[in-house]
């Protein structure tokens, strides 16, 4: 008889390996519970705020990222400085 958490899925698998990998790469597991606890709501705070503010400003600066490069390649459309 097997039982359902003997063997996880290739999914829950991929999904413990990143976790001990997070905790791995940070120094994570010589924190006690409270630490980490506050560390990872500090973290999770801190790339909501930047998610956030990406997904609110990141379509305005790319546009104007693109009008100003389209303005340097092509120029504003003008041909004054040709007239004698």
């Amino acid at each position: 008889m097997t039982l359902p958490y003997e063997h996880p899925s290739a999914f829950i698998r991929f999904l413990q390996r990143k976790r001990y990998q997070y905790e791995v790469t940070l120094p994570l597991y010589m924190l006690t519970p409270t630490e980490k606890f506050a560390f990872n709501a500090f973290m999770f705070g801190f790339l909501s705020m930047l998610v956030f503010a990406a997904s609110l400003y990141l379509p305005q600066h790319i546009a104007t990222i693109t009008s100003r490069a389209w303005f340097y390649l092509v120029g504003d459309g003008e041909q004054d400085y040709l007239v004698s």
